[in-house]
């Protein structure tokens, strides 16, 4: 990937916190686990966060897939004091997004969507 597209996708994450403040951190990661993109503090393990999240919804797609429903659209994950989120962009990438439990969960969904949107007119450029 070019440096531009990096920066781009930067840049539609960094956007992500500017429209939702209670975002603490997001990513763009391949379908494969390869952190494409990331604007996560420097606290959280870069790493490790993303193949947690890949395992979440690689078991959430089996799961949806066993059950005969259709494609799945997000994984959310919920604890105490914080949201995990996951949505796809695209065939080959995801949006995974990590909020404080303050978000107004629907709120931070809409400015998810906006961020896949934009995450998915840079990758197809």
């Amino acid at each position: 990937m070019t440096l531009d597209i990096v920066e781009s996708l930067e840049e539609a994450l960094h956007g992500l916190q500017e429209i939702s403040p209670y975002v603490m951190g997001s990513a763009v990661v391949t379908s494969d686990g390869f952190v494409v993109a990331s604007d996560l503090p420097s606290e959280m393990d870069e790493k490790k966060i993303t193949v947690m999240a890949m395992a979440m919804l690689t078991l959430a797609q089996e799961t949806m897939s066993e059950l005969s429903a259709s494609d799945l659209e997000r994984v959310l994950v919920e604890s105490k004091d914080s949201y995990i989120v996951l949505l796809n962009a695209g065939p080959d990438a995801v949006v995974a997004a990590v909020a404080e439990k303050e978000a107004v969960l629907g709120l931070l969904l809409v400015a998810m969507r906006q961020t896949v949107q934009r995450v998915e007119g840079i990758l197809t450029a």
